[in-house]
């Protein structure tokens, strides 16, 4: 029985032009390219997605393996999982805040406006900012799998029973080996929620760290159910560290098979970033319509730039802005010869879906900083009086927005260049002897078949020999 020993990740800038339409979809102009009359078989919208769908499930469970092997090892520090798949901002910090005195704070406030409840108001200011979004989120290491933290944790046992995923992995051992990882999904989920809060509290912290010693006449209560809010969400963490914790050294056959996957964060980080890179641009390639609708719009900025009085970094955002078109067009052109160029693939050979990955390399991105962009029109929005210009200029404002959340500059996503997903069995430096009786009390254990041979848990079957880029499972 073959396994899969490669698959190779070429990643390098990545991201297309034909139809322009304004903001509310009316066809400005229409540009036909050559390529788009190539006769040559491409991946139908449908068959796409579900490809690209597959890749971020192999890439969720790849840094499944990682952060199970992590975890049980104690290579990866808990605090920083933690605040990358809750993305907040210091759970140190958190854990640190007296919630005993921001309450007090709180229950004094119905009798007195007086300025000696200062010394203890930035306690509350504290709150403040830590139940918000950090505005720059924590930079991902140890979750590049998981780009929608742990809600995608919730999603790893739905993923290895999915039909095709099952023809890659053909061992349950994976299933078992996973569990634990939503358990931490659903309590990360869980302390979100407490963290949470209305629109409502949001405008009382905004109105607090804006002006402490001005108050609103329901400040009190909305205070001190954010502060519980707050001391549960303080006791939750305290126990979901202690629990990451117990995993370290708990090894089962199951998180045993995983120990063959070679340098898991190498193939996580990877695969991860890959598949990033290849998400943005099916979501740049979704949006062209309204993101090519901002065309016509950027003369608009360019005239309002003219009579401008904001500093020479806001104008330089803004001029860049002005310039868009041009990048813009050629990116698009870039999106749409990579999205031709694949083949319609239905395979369970993860080899045959390389060219997704390997064909972005042509795609050209957009390396533009588009929060500060963002910063600067709006800047730019506040200091014009014409009211049409102005609207004009928020539904600009809107569509960059989208753009920053999306991410543009693909070129970030290849940095990590040509490499081996998963190494050919000849890499793993153990007697070969050792290895197979070791899958064999693994596979035999955890899965009850010695049959169910896995690429992502190692099982060899006896006689395999390493197989190349063009091998085939089953």
């Amino acid at each position: 029985m073959n396994i899969i020993t490669a698959i190779f990740i070429t990643i390098i800038s990545t991201t297309v032009s034909s139809g322009t339409r304004d903001l509310n979809g009316k066809l400005l102009c229409s540009t036909v390219h050559p390529k788009s009359r190539n006769p040559k078989k491409k991946f139908p919208d449908t068959t796409w997605s579900v490809s690209v769908d597959r890749m971020r499930m192999i890439a969720r469970i790849t840094n499944g393996i990682y952060l199970q092997r992590g975890l049980i090892d104690g290579t990866i520090p808990v605090d920083e999982l933690i605040e990358e798949l809750l993305g907040i901002q210091s759970v140190d910090q958190m854990l640190k805040v007296d919630t005993r005195k921001v309450r007090k704070v709180f229950e004094r406030l119905n009798d007195t406006n007086s300025s000696s409840l200062g010394r203890d108001l930035h306690l509350m200011i504290m709150i403040t900012l830590l139940t918000q979004k950090p505005t720059v989120p924590p930079t991902p290491r140890h979750s590049l799998g998981f780009p929608n933290g742990y809600r995608d944790l919730l999603t790893l046992q739905e993923d290895v029973k999915d039909p095709w995923i099952q023809e890659i992995v053909r061992t349950r051992s994976l299933s078992y080996s996973m569990a634990k990882l939503e358990e931490l999904g659903m309590a990360l989920r869980n302390i979100s929620g407490m963290l949470e809060v209305t629109r409502e509290e949001k405008e009382m912290l905004s109105a607090l760290a804006g002006n402490p010693l001005f108050w609103l006449s329901n400040t009190t209560q909305l205070g001190l159910r954010i502060t519980r809010n707050f001391r549960n969400a303080q006791n939750a963490l305290r126990a979901l560290r202690n629990t990451i914790c117990s995993m370290k050294h708990s090894r089962s056959l199951e998180s045993d098979a995983l120990t063959h996957l070679l340098d898991p964060f190498r193939h996580s980080e990877v695969l991860g970033l890959a598949t990033q890179g290849v998400v943005s641009m099916k979501q740049a390639l979704d949006r062209k319509s309204r993101f090519q609708g901002v065309i016509p719009y950027l003369e608009i900025v360019r005239a309002q730039i003219l009579n401008s009085s904001l500093p020479p970094k806001d104008l330089s955002n803004l001029e860049a802005l002005a310039d868009l078109q041009t990048p813009l067009e050629a990116m698009y052109r870039s999106l749409e010869t990579w999205r031709d160029s694949l083949t319609d693939s239905n395979s369970s050979t993860l080899n045959n879906y390389t060219t997704l990955f390997e064909n972005a390399k042509n795609v050209t991105g957009i390396p533009l900083n588009f929060t500060e962009i963002s910063d600067s029109l709006d800047q730019l929005i506040q200091e014009t009086s014409n009211e049409t210009i102005r609207e004009q200029l928020k539904d600009l404002e809107a569509v960059v927005k989208e753009m920053n959340s999306i991410g543009l500059n693909f070129s970030k996503y290849s940095k990590m260049g040509l490499c081996y997903l998963w190494r050919a069995d000849k890499e793993i430096k153990m007697d070969e002897e050792k290895l197979k009786k070791k899958n064999k009390k693994s596979i035999n254990g955890a899965s009850r078949s010695s049959s169910e041979v896995s690429p992502l848990t190692a099982g060899v079957s006896s006689g395999s020999k390493t197989t190349t880029s063009s091998s085939k499972t089953g």
